[in-house]
């Protein structure tokens, strides 16, 4: 039997120029900051303010008022 990896997020940091987002599975996903104008123009209090939604698979800014899902994190 396979075992699926649980790929549901875990955790958000944030650098000058790049959002990372942990995976339970442990694997760690980078994606530059422009691709997400909103979190490039808030504040870094409103980038803190993250909950993450859709059971794991997603994450949601209300501040500034963005969601990213696992979906969108994958080229």
């Amino acid at each position: 039997m396979v075992k699926l990896a649980d790929e549901r997020m875990l955790e958000v940091q944030f650098t000058d120029d790049a959002i990372s987002v942990s995976l339970r599975d442990g694997r760690v996903i980078t994606m530059p900051l422009v691709w997400y104008p909103r979190l490039l123009d808030a504040t870094a209090t409103q980038r803190k303010n993250w909950k993450i939604a859709g059971s794991g698979y997603g994450i949601h800014w209300p501040a500034a008022t963005e969601f990213i899902g696992l979906t969108s994190t994958r080229i």
